[in-house]
């Protein structure tokens, strides 16, 4: 078994947030080994290469891999330790993957929040979305989502903002259909 440090995190490191061809690589390299999402989940808090690794993480969400409890929970803690837009962008996008027990909705709740007071617009979007994620796993969170996302629809900051809660809400609506 290959341990997080026998991982090469230069790539990583190096990462200008924009290109993808050495992070898709990288993937290719290191998807098969057995501690790669641990190694991946363990970066994530690390300033240095949160923004490559949170990417990371989801390109293997949206290749089938599955994040186990224990990986979760330890995902979860380091969502405080997150400073970079891109590396909060990718871990609100890949909520849509995760489901979100009790015990880390109020991490969830708190992640969300404060991304909604992003300067990102793109982070500020997938927020709504993280919210609405957690309002469908934690009924308690439904009436105040709701009163949330009718205010970015009428209020938003953005058009995608707007766009967003608009696509959000009926989603609600179907629902309760």
């Amino acid at each position: 078994m290959q341990s997080d440090s026998e991982f090469d995190s230069q790539p990583l490191e190096h990462w200008d947030e924009q290109e993808t061809e050495s992070l898709v690589a990288f993937y290719t390299q290191n998807h098969r080994q057995d501690a790669f999402l641990e190694f991946l989940v363990a970066a994530s808090s690390v300033a240095s290469t949160q923004s490559a690794v949170t990417w990371l993480l989801k390109h293997s969400l949206e290749q089938g891999h599955e994040i186990g409890v224990e990986l979760r929970k330890n995902l979860f803690k380091n969502l405080r330790k997150l400073s970079t837009w891109p590396a909060k962008l990718h871990l609100l996008q890949c909520l849509q993957w995760l489901d979100i027990p009790a015990r880390n909705k109020k991490q969830i709740e708190h992640f969300g929040r404060s991304c909604l007071q992003d300067e990102n617009k793109y982070v500020c979007t997938w927020a709504l979305t993280a919210l609405h994620r957690l309002a469908h796993f934690h009924e308690e969170y439904s009436a105040e989502v709701t009163e949330l996302l009718v205010d970015a629809r009428d209020n938003g900051a953005s058009a995608s903002i707007r766009a967003r809660a608009r696509q959000l809400l009926k989603q609600q609506m179907t629902k309760l259909k």
